[in-house]
């Protein structure tokens, strides 16, 4: 009986000898996963930083198409110039009535982005009012590229009639209009 018993706890220490051994190989192999998985990680970590650092440096490296010699204020970073343009609606445009026989409108450019006064451009464009031509109708008033109060976020336009019996038209007439504009300014 106890040869017997010897040989069984002989043959459960070598089962656990075996099972012993065989965790071992597990340990290993997941320590042997773990370092490939870590420096599979760290390698992409690397490729993606250097791709990262590729781009940042392309980044600082672009020029703007845009180049502003000189405006109102300070130029700022010339990576940074920009041209926006825009045209004012016909219907809906608010038209005041000015000093002088004139009338003019506030022209929102918010949507620009400038951190700077930007150099604006305008001209006016006429639909309808007291003659069918539109060309007519232009030759009549000044003012149609003179920019007022320009700011990074809005400028106004004032038109005037070039004689006053031409102003009970303009006032009706108004709604006909809207602004064309171009804005080169600075956005950082």
């Amino acid at each position: 009986g106890i040869a017997i018993l010897r040989t069984d706890i002989v043959d459960v220490g070598s089962e656990i000898s075996v099972a012993k051994n065989g965790l071992i190989t597990i340990q290993e192999s997941l320590e042997e996963d773990r370092s490939i998985t870590d420096n599979n990680l760290s390698n992409l970590r690397e490729d993606l930083e250097g791709e990262l650092e590729l781009v940042r440096s392309e980044m600082l490296d672009t020029t703007s198409d845009v180049t502003i010699l000189n405006g109102e204020e300070s130029n700022g970073d010339p990576a940074c110039a920009k041209v926006c343009s825009g045209t004012t609606a016909r219907n809906g445009r608010v038209w005041r009535r000015g000093a002088h026989y004139n009338v003019y409108t506030e022209v929102d450019i918010s949507g620009c982005g400038f951190v700077k006064t930007p150099t604006i451009t305008t001209s006016l464009e006429v639909s309808g009012g007291r003659y069918t031509d539109p060309f007519r109708e232009h030759v009549y008033y000044t003012g149609t590229s003179a920019v007022l109060m320009a700011t990074n976020t809005s400028f106004r336009i004032s038109i005037k009639p070039v004689d006053r019996a031409v102003n009970q038209n303009t006032i009706n007439h108004k709604e006909q209009w809207n602004v064309e504009w171009i804005a080169v300014g600075f956005t950082c």
